[in-house]
Parts: structure tokens; C-alpha cells; sequence
């Protein structure tokens, strides 16, 4: 049978990355405080890709599914050998990895106690580039939290507007830096730079305490990104980052509009938001 996807292009147009994306899989990994040797395990939605040259038509699509069945369960520690043995089956220079997943803690009410689980979207996003064998990865967490308008405390007699707000951090570690970037330690970041974090599980007591927290922090959403930013600032002074970036958002609950604030930071632009 033809090999169409090895068939000459004449339009001297490359593609920065083509391959399969939205593949559900198995994922695991290590916890912060967890037993040593042990992971834990969640579903993640997968995409994978590489660069294509501009004189080949396409690439094999299959390579990558069958690659990823190689293993029952995939893991950071296959990100590397995984994206170079991409690049080696299907004859490419660079290749991507985008993994995307829910992430359960069990968090306590701040007064009651009462324990419940907390999700939170977290995911990986590595790169390699055989030619200088040049490995690259990214770690990132969506945080739900709370923000409490500072203005609207400082006009109105009683009261003061509250809504849900997101904080999403990416961070490249440096490759000098041999310890781990915790997901724990970074939703932290997050939930210590908002008016106050959210729960599962609240009781009377609890409601009545994270109202009043928040009334007591409040903060705008720029407060919040760089409140998130100093401390990531501190990590890469520290040498463990060589890039972060921040983007706070709150879902504003007296407008039809968002508001949003960024912060970027490092040495290296990644190529690795390339994926979904």
C-alpha cells in the first residue's frame, strides 16, 4: 500500500505542529506528601504532536495512539524518552506533549472541619528538539478562589461585592533545578494570594467565617496577580524557575464582563503553549 503521508509537498509551506489531540488516557503521579513510590492516578486528556517539514505531506496520525499504548498508565517521568521516540518514528525535529487533568485534594472547612474534595485543573506541557536534544517542560494549575472588591468595601456603608475568581500559573522549571515543582505548592501560591480560597464543604460556621475573611483581604484581581507573581518571583530567584507566567481573572458579579490581569517573567518564551 501507498505511504501518502510520505508523498513530496511543493507548496514550501512547513507546519509548527500536527498530531492528535483530545486523547483520554490513564495519567499518575507523585504527591507532595505522598507515600514514596506511590501515585496518584486521575484521567487526562492528551494531546501530541511534531513539526512538519515543508516538503512532506503529512505524518503518520496512528504513531502517536500506539506509542502512548505502549504504557497502561502514562506519567511525567515518560514525558522525555516518550517525545524522543516521537521524533525518531516519525522523522520529525520537534515534538510536543500537552496533558491536561483534574487534580483532587481533600480540603477542610477553615471552623467545622468537614472534609471534602476540591478539584483542580492542572496539567504538564513538554517539548523536545531532537537536534540539540533540548527538553522542555511546563507545569500549570487553574485555582478557583475568591476576590472581594477593595472599592466597593471602601464606598459602601455595609457590604461589598465578592465573586468567583481563577488563577492560572505556568512555570518552567529551570533544568539546573533537580527537585520537584509541586502542583500542591503552587495551588498554595494561588489560593494565599486571593481574598480568601474556596471550599467543598461548608457549614453555617464556615460560611459565616469565609464571608468575613474575605470582607477582611479584600483585593483586585491586580492585587492578586501580583501578589502570585513576588512569590514566584522568590522561586526563581532561588534558581527553581526559568519562566512563569500568571493570569488572574475574576467573573465579576455586577458586570457582563470579566476582568483580568497577567504577568509574565523569564528567560525562555516557550513554545510549549503551542497546545491546547
Amino acid at each position: 500500500m501507498q505511504d501518502v503521508q510520505n508523498h513530496k509537498d511543493t507548496r514550501c509551506t512547513p507546519i509548527d505542529e500536527v498530531g492528535v489531540s483530545h486523547v483520554t488516557f490513564p495519567f499518575s503521579f507523585p504527591l507532595k506528601d505522598g507515600i514514596p513510590g506511590t501515585f496518584y492516578k486521575t484521567v487526562a486528556t492528551i494531546a501530541m504532536g511534531v513539526s512538519l517539514p515543508h516538503d512532506r505531506k503529512g505524518t503518520h496520525m496512528s504513531r502517536f495512539v500506539e506509542e502512548l499504548n505502549k504504557h497502561d498508565t502514562f506519567h511525567p517521568g515518560l514525558f522525555k524518552e516518550f517525545l524522543t521516540m516521537l521524533c525518531s518514528r516519525l522523522d520529525a525535529s520537534t515534538s510536543f506533549i500537552s496533558v491536561s487533568f483534574p487534580f483532587f485534594l481533600k480540603k477542610a472547612a477553615p471552623v467545622s472541619k468537614k472534609e471534602g474534595l476540591l478539584d483542580y485543573q492542572c496539567g504538564f506541557r513538554a517539548c523536545f528538539e531532537a537536534t540539540g536534544k533540548h527538553y522542555n517542560e511546563l507545569v500549570e494549575v487553574k485555582v478557583p478562589v475568591t476576590s472581594l472588591c477593595p472599592c466597593s468595601k471602601e464606598i459602601s456603608v455595609v457590604g461589598a461585592h465578592n465573586q468567583r475568581s481563577e488563577i492560572s500559573i505556568q512555570v518552567i522549571p529551570s533544568e539546573s533545578y533537580h527537585q520537584t515543582i509541586w502542583l500542591e505548592d503552587l495551588i498554595d501560591v494561588a489560593e494565599s494570594s486571593s481574598s480568601c480560597p474556596v471550599y467543598s464543604v461548608l457549614k453555617r460556621e464556615d460560611e459565616k467565617y469565609v464571608t468575613e475573611w474575605a470582607y477582611d483581604h479584600p483585593c483586585f484581581v491586580e492585587d492578586s496577580t501580583r501578589s502570585v507573581s513576588l512569590q514566584l518571583s522568590e522561586m526563581q530567584a532561588s534558581g527553581a524557575l526559568d519562566w512563569f507566567r500568571v493570569i488572574c481573572t475574576n467573573f465579576e458579579s455586577i458586570h457582563n464582563h470579566n476582568a483580568y490581569a497577567r504577568i509574565e517573567k523569564g528567560k525562555n518564551q516557550p513554545q510549549l503553549h503551542l497546545m491546547f
